[in-house]
């Protein structure tokens, strides 16, 4: 399944509309509504904050889900590969670390984005 109909399934699951998820994860109606029509993908931040939304990982999300043939897919898996041909970095090895590493990466980064959100509820 492309990631569009993951994302459709999931929303669906929860009886929500497009505009109360997409309210829920700080971004427009319009693009949560393009995500689900694979008319493009979400970026990385975006795609935490799906995952903190469903209460999934990284790998739950995107488990079972395939490129679709739009030609503006994204490809998650070479996302730091892309970054490194655009001068982002010239450095293989550690490319090669990103990538092999990035599970633990968007955990910790899941993790802190929880606890920011914890000590905001604190203070208020």
């Amino acid at each position: 399944m492309t990631l569009g109909t993951k994302i459709l399934r999931l929303r669906e699951s929860t009886k929500m509309t497009r505009e109360q998820v997409a309210i829920q994860i700080d971004v427009t109606k319009v693009a949560y509504g393009r995500w689900e029509s694979d008319l493009c993908k979400p970026k990385m931040d975006n795609l935490v904050r799906l995952c903190l939304f469903y209460d999934l990982t990284f790998e739950e999300l995107l488990k079972d889900v395939t490129n679709g043939s739009s030609l503006k897919d994204v490809d998650y898996s070479n996302k730091f590969l892309d970054c490194a041909n655009s001068g982002f970095t010239k450095n293989q090895s550690t490319v090669e670390a990103l990538i092999k590493n990035q599970d633990e990466i968007l955990r910790l980064l899941l993790l802190q984005q929880r606890l920011l959100a914890g000590l905001y509820y604190i203070k208020a």
